[in-house]
């Protein structure tokens, strides 16, 4: 063999080498784009799973596209009188476990469950807004932080459970997970949720989401777990425990009888308490604390949780077209 054909042999290899190479990087794009594609379709999860492939049923379920949770973020700058008659006006038979209910309102939450298709009718009778986001968060595995609060430099009263706790510092925050459960019945949206007090040192947010360190303490008094079924919508405010609702018992069940509407408001015995040292605070409950916003009139910041669960999990009867208003059975 001449030194030329060697040559041009030798050539040739190295061509072929390098093409090898070069096709690497074009692959990882391509596979890039397949899932960036994936989670571009989001919103089309709810699109019937034969007309998907295999292949990408299977991506759909490692990027969370089909099953989780939704969280819609509102800040309604509206009277409190109004979001409470629309509100109720809507609501459903409620699958929350009433005891649930009535520890909540003690402590100044509402959780009010709607049909998921009565949420624009819901957003034109409480408005005007001054937000409206929605927030796609998925199977959420670990603690995440949803909402949270600074607590003020003098400290701050909270009333829990009827008593009033101090909180010198720190960061009040709502932290969720949740996952779907799949039952023979369908699967529904496991969500748990608990009032936590933050009081570490503060820090940069963390590139990965999950890796911050929580320290501080859970307010286990108010943690919940809750079963959010397909075809509702949880939406979660404020109120004083001394204002009833259309809807609620003449008495709550400490047997006094709640207050109705009225603008002036009156003060309860665990409000006038005040902390010893300089700096004092009327008491609040901590819904009221969280999700009060001190605008003029006052705002409300309301949570509302919608579960996304994928057509195939349903049994194979079709139950996957069933609107859920009632709970299925007891999970």
């Amino acid at each position: 063999m001449t030194p030329q054909t060697r040559a041009y042999h030798e050539s040739e290899r190295m061509t072929k080498y390098v093409m090898k190479i070069l096709h690497l990087p074009v692959a990882a794009l391509m596979m890039s784009a397949c899932a960036s594609t994936a989670r571009d379709g989001a919103n089309q999860a709810h699109e019937s799973s034969p007309s998907r492939t295999l292949s990408a049923r299977i991506l759909s379920r490692f990027t969370n596209v089909d099953n989780g949770l939704e969280v819609q973020r509102w800040i309604v700058q509206s009277a409190s009188e109004r979001i409470a008659e629309v509100l109720s006006s809507l609501s459903t038979s409620s699958p929350v476990d009433p005891e649930l209910l009535e520890r909540l309102r003690r402590n100044g939450f509402r959780l009010v469950v709607i049909d998921a298709g009565l949420l624009e009718r819901l957003k034109q009778g409480i408005g005007p807004f001054t937000q409206d986001h929605s927030e796609w968060h998925g199977q959420i595995e670990s603690w995440r932080t949803l909402h949270h609060l600074q607590i003020k430099p003098e400290g701050q009263n909270v009333v829990i459970n009827g008593r009033v706790r101090r909180f010198r510092t720190g960061e009040l925050q709502l932290l969720i997970r949740c996952w779907t459960v799949q039952m023979e019945d369908g699967p529904f949206l496991q969500l748990e949720m608990v009032p936590f007090l933050d009081t570490g040192p503060l820090q940069r947010a963390q590139l990965i989401p999950g890796n911050k360190l929580l320290i501080g303490k859970r307010i286990d008094e108010l943690a919940l777990t809750l079963p959010l079924y397909p075809g509702l919508a949880y939406v979660l405010t404020y109120e004083s425990p001394q204002i009833s609702w259309p809807g609620d018992e003449a008495e709550g069940s400490s047997g006094i009888r709640n207050q109705p509407f009225s603008k002036r408001r009156m003060l309860g015995p665990h409000e006038a308490v005040e902390s010893p040292g300089l700096a004092t605070s009327i008491a609040t409950t901590l819904g009221e604390l969280l999700l009060k916003i001190n605008t003029s009139p006052p705002s409300h910041d309301m949570l509302v949780f919608i579960p996304r669960i994928a057509p195939e999990l349903y049994p194979p009867s079709g139950d996957e077209l069933h609107s859920v208003s009632t709970p299925r059975s007891d999970h």
